[in-house]
C-alpha cells in the first residue's frame, strides 16, 4: 500500500515516474533493514534502485489498490477526495497505514534518501558564480533535466520532516540526517552554505521556486533560510486550521 501512503500524503501530486523512483528507493531501504519503518543512515547505491523500479507501475498501481488511488494525466491522485479524511480519522482497515506523523516521516527518509545518491555526489560543490558561464544554474538544471523525483526531493523533504513532527525528532539517526542537508561547512567566500548537500538542494530548490522572480542565488547559508521559512508557514497554516480558518 505504498502508493496510497503517497496519495495521502504527499505535497504535490507525483507522476508514474516520480513515484516508481519513491517507491523503489523505498524498498530498497526495507531490504537493509527487514521492518516495516524507514530508518536512515545508508546509502543506496544506483543498482539496487534500478532493482526496485516496476516496469509497468501504472498498472501494478491499478492492479493493487484501484480502488483507492490511481494515475490520471496529471499524476497520483485518491479515487475519492475524501478518502483522506475517512482513513485518517473515521474508523477503516487502512488507518494503520494513514498514521501521518509516521508517513511523513517516512516520505521525508525516502526523499534524503535519494538526494545524496552517487549521480548526484561533487555536483554540489563549487557551485558557479553568476558571472560564469551557466550561472549557478547550470548544475542543478542539468540534473533535473536527467533525474525524475530530484524536484520533488529537493523542494519537499524539510516539509515532509516537519510533518513528521516528534516522530523524526525521537529517531537520532534521522536527525543527525537531517543535520547533514542544513549544516554549513568551512566558511569560504563570504560564508557561503559550502556543505555538499545542502548546497546542490537548496541550489535545486532555489531554481525551481524563485528564479523567474529572482535570478541571483544566495550564498549565505540558503538551506537554513529555506527551512526555517518553510517551518514558519507550516506552522502559522497549522494555528490557522485549530483556530477554524
Amino acid at each position: 500500500m505504498i502508493a496510497l501512503r503517497w496519495g495521502l500524503f504527499q505535497k504535490e501530486t507525483l507522476s508514474a515516474t516520480d513515484f516508481n523512483i519513491a517507491q523503489a528507493v523505498g524498498m530498497a531501504l526495507r531490504s537493509r533493514w527487514e521492518i516495516s519503518e524507514l530508518e536512515m543512515g545508508l546509502e543506496i547505491s544506483e543498482m539496487e534502485l534500478t532493482t526496485f523500479l516496476d516496469s509497468n507501475i501504472s498498472a501494478s498501481v491499478d492492479f493493487c489498490c484501484r480502488q483507492l488511488v490511481r494515475f490520471r494525466e496529471e499524476g497520483l491522485e485518491l479515487v475519492q477526495s475524501s478518502l483522506k479524511t475517512h482513513l485518517t480519522t473515521g474508523k477503516s482497515d487502512f488507518k494503520f497505514l494513514a498514521e501521518e506523523e509516521r508517513t511523513h516521516g517516512d516520505l521525508a527518509c525516502i526523499c534524503i534518501t535519494y538526494l545524496p545518491m552517487s549521480w548526484f555526489k561533487n555536483l554540489s560543490s563549487n557551485i558557479q558564480s553568476e558571472g560564469e558561464k551557466g550561472g549557478w544554474e547550470r548544475r542543478p538544471r542539468e540534473q533535473l533535466k536527467k533525474h525524475a523525483f530530484l524536484r520533488y526531493a529537493a523542494l519537499y523533504w524539510f516539509e515532509h520532516c516537519t510533518a513528521a513532527s516528534e516522530t523524526w525528532r525521537t529517531m537520532p539517526s534521522k536527525a543527525k540526517q537531517r543535520r547533514k542537508f542544513l549544516d554549513p561547512g568551512p566558511a569560504q567566500k563570504g560564508d557561503r552554505d559550502m556543505h555538499p548537500y545542502a548546497e546542490f538542494w537548496a541550489s535545486t530548490w532555489w531554481l525551481v521556486t524563485r528564479r523567474p522572480a529572482r535570478g541571483y542565488y544566495p550564498h549565505d547559508c540558503p538551506a537554513h533560510r529555506i527551512v526555517a521559512e518553510a517551518a514558519g508557514k507550516m506552522a502559522h497554516l497549522s494555528w490557522k486550521n485549530k483556530q477554524g480558518g
